[in-house]
């Protein structure tokens, strides 16, 4: 992951030129900075660390007031293993009027890396009292838990990258893969899926639409004369909460769970075909039955808005392919308009969430 983030630094860093000013030099000079990091990004990104370094030295020379060129410096030391440097140059950008986020990221990770993992949390807490909305910094204070074994704290402050940052993906991504190690794999389903629609094309999205795939496959089982799901750990209600309340809102389990139990019905396999009619005959249900309303949902109200589109069986078939990655081919080959018609409009309809649309396990 820290790879992924230097990475983009390094793409982002020709644009973010683009936009500089340098009063102190000349524009020659300036062109020669130029020059000389955009060679030191390409020699960081073939490994060859040291003439990276030497080339942004020469650069910070004849621009030191620059905030990217040490920035750059301090990755090629995190890459270099060389932590107590970069952790100094990090923490030396910190007052820098153009620090940000991905800053604090970095400067914790090198602390966490290093094994100094109680200064990694001081460094993401530094870096939220700066930037409160930051998902990034509270993804990294919930890996550092993960890596104790504490996932009651890791899963809090994934869920509070969440709540402040609804569209950075990899808050989902660590959820999903939490929940669904646990009987609770509702919440998996849920935070894989929304995570696979923020972050398309990647290893992880291949990862959790395979996780999500298989995991359909575990949890419903079909039978001769029996079918039944289990997604949830706690899905019977207390009789005292019936008693108590004149109108009781059902737990999510007590309407996730019996409307996919009523969509598995019909089903004789668990595969991509008829995953797709379980989870359309899911999604009539729960608008016919106007949990829409009792327990709203953005993720359900936008596949609500793929299938008023027509494009929800792609949609479905796409989410779960590499689960099986041969009967999607078939599938895409054989309907090969109806597929360019869901990528076209897909592109041009994402998913979009905000702190006031957007859907956290604890509001459910």
């Amino acid at each position: 992951m820290n790879n992924v983030v230097a990475t983009l630094a390094w793409v982002l860093l020709p644009l973010l030129w683009l936009g500089t000013v340098h009063p102190l030099c000349g524009q020659d000079a300036e062109q020669a900075v130029k020059d000389k990091v955009l060679k030191a990004i390409e020699l960081m990104d073939k490994g060859q660390l040291d003439e990276s370094i030497m080339l942004l030295e020469e650069a910070y020379l004849l621009d030191p007031t620059s905030y990217q060129i040490p920035y750059e410096k301090a990755l090629a030391m995190y890459m270099k293993k060389d932590y107590k440097e970069a952790i100094r140059i990090f923490e030396s950008l910190t007052s820098h009027k153009d620090a940000d986020a991905q800053l604090y990221q970095m400067l914790g990770n090198s602390y966490s890396t290093a094994g100094e993992e109680a200064k990694a949390l001081d460094a993401y807490a530094a870096g939220l009292k700066v930037f409160p909305d930051a998902g990034r910094l509270y993804l990294e204070t919930g890996n550092v838990y993960l890596s104790k074994k504490d996932y009651e704290s890791a899963v809090k402050n994934y869920e509070r990258g969440i709540a402040v940052d609804p569209m950075y993906p990899s808050n989902y991504y660590r959820l999903s893969k939490i929940f669904l190690m646990t009987p609770d794999e509702v919440w998996g389903m849920l935070y894989g899926e929304i995570f696979i629609n923020l972050e398309m094309g990647s290893k992880r999205t291949a990862e959790i639409s395979e996780l999500l795939f298989k995991t359909y496959q575990s949890e419903i089982k079909v039978s001769a004369n029996k079918r039944s799901v289990s997604f949830c750990q706690n899905s019977v209600l207390p009789l005292l909460s019936l008693k108590d309340a004149e109108k009781p809102v059902l737990p999510f389990c007590l309407v996730y769970e019996p409307l996919l139990a009523a969509a598995v019905v019909s089903a004789d396999t668990i595969e991509l075909a008829t995953l797709n009619g379980i989870r359309t005959r899911f999604l009539d249900a729960y608008f016919d039955k106007k949990f829409n309303e009792s327990h709203p949902n953005v993720l359900f109200d936008y596949q609500r808005k793929i299938q008023e589109a027509g494009h929800f069986e792609a949609y479905n078939r796409w989410l779960l392919s590499v689960g099986d990655e041969d009967a999607f081919s078939e599938w895409a080959s054989a309907n090969a308009l109806q597929w360019r018609l869901f990528v076209s409009w897909y592109k041009e309809n994402p998913l979009l969430l905000t702190k006031e649309r957007m859907f956290l396990r604890t509001q459910n």
